[in-house]
């Protein structure tokens, strides 16, 4: 029971969101390693998804690392947005990451998604 309290307060929530983005930099790491490695081209867009997501994860842990520690409540007017934008370029990099091999106009889908991520 005292663990759940932890978990639930900015302490807690922010322990788990600063684990989870150690996980996501190690992620990271490895993907950028064997993009130097190799030159894979369809490693680059794995790598942007990724490094989205640890964005995400490291801005939401120091968020409640701020409030949990020094009692600093950032407004949540905007970050939502931010958060939101960067979900959605990282779900489009992983459409184009994972189906580019498998579309038949692969310059049509490149730019339909390249125009997303760009917007």
């Amino acid at each position: 029971m005292g663990l759940t309290l932890f978990l639930e307060s900015s302490a807690g929530q922010s322990a788990l969101y600063f684990s989870q983005t150690l996980l996501f930099g190690m992620m990271v790491y490895i993907l950028a390693a064997e993009f130097i490695r190799t030159r894979d081209k369809s490693l680059v867009y794995k790598l942007m998804a990724a490094g989205s997501i640890t964005a995400i994860s490291g801005s939401t842990a120091l968020i409640y690392i701020l409030d949990a520690f020094y009692n600093l409540t950032i407004t949540q007017k905007y970050f939502p947005l931010i958060f939101n934008g960067l979900f959605a370029f990282v779900v489009l990099s992983l459409a184009r990451a994972f189906t580019y091999e498998f579309v038949s106009n692969r310059e049509k889908f490149q730019k339909f998604i390249n125009t997303g991520m760009f917007l």
